[in-house]
């Protein structure tokens, strides 16, 4: 159980009677804001995930918490700490959420990363995908899939190798008002967006529909320029009578 309050506690499936509990450094900034009115309290400005997270792998608990900014390694059996991994790249751009765990990977997010991290390595850092974003954001959450990581990026939606973080579609997406893409889900089929109070499901453009119009406009100038050519031989023709008679 993890309820970002500064520790977490295993339990004995069977009789709900706590194994142990460990605690860990809360992490953020104070904010004095309620002091300013008068409270007699001061507030921690967590910066650490948006959800709290204990995620098992093989002998590990995996925690992500929202008052911690790291991903940390605990053994499910005694509860030591044996690694522990920053929540951000090597230029300190965060992720704060997580996409999902595929093989041996746990993908994380923000609206302006992707980070892949090896859990059987103890955390280790596999790849990032900030330079990806080429200056835009993510207004909505992805999704992994065994074809790889999907993140919507502005108005397109760019997917990542699992292992390399290589990009390997980049796809326009064109939504009413040119909104940008909200969260990603996927049946199995379709692509799905939730975005704000609508949820689509994805396809293919359809071809534009064939048009007769330009060869109709064509025609008619055919026809205006004949008639215009059928007047212009009259007027020649009584004017070559008029000047023999």
């Amino acid at each position: 159980v993890n309820c970002g309050y500064g520790a977490f506690f295993v339990l004995d499936p069977a009789t709900g009677s706590v194994r142990f509990a460990r605690r860990y450094a809360r992490r953020g900034t104070v904010n004095t804001g309620m002091r300013n009115i008068g409270i007699q309290t001061t507030m921690l400005s967590l910066r650490g995930f948006s959800h709290d997270l204990l995620i098992p792998h093989g002998n590990h608990l995996v925690l992500l918490a929202s008052d911690h900014d790291e991903i940390a390694g605990y053994d499910r059996q005694t509860g030591a700490k044996v690694w522990k991994a920053p929540a951000h790249d090597i230029f300190g751009t965060k992720v704060d959420y997580v996409i999902g765990v595929y093989d041996n990977y746990l993908y994380a997010a923000s609206d302006t990363n992707v980070i892949a991290y090896d859990l059987d390595g103890d955390g280790r850092m596999i790849w990032t995908a900030e330079k990806h974003f080429s200056g835009n954001s993510s207004d909505g959450r992805g999704m992994v899939t065994p074809d790889g990581v999907f993140m919507p990026i502005g108005q397109t939606i760019v997917q990542f190798d699992l292992k390399t973080g290589k990009v390997l579609n980049r796809v326009g997406v064109r939504l009413p008002g040119r909104s940008p893409v909200g969260n990603l889900y996927s049946d199995g089929e379709k692509l799905w967006i939730l975005n704000a109070n609508r949820v689509m499901a994805l396809g293919p453009v359809p071809d534009e529909p064939e048009t007769t119009e330009p060869p109709a406009k064509k025609e008619e100038a055919d026809g205006e320029d004949k008639a215009g050519a059928a007047k212009a031989g009259t007027a020649k023709d009584k004017k070559a009578e008029k000047d023999k008679n």
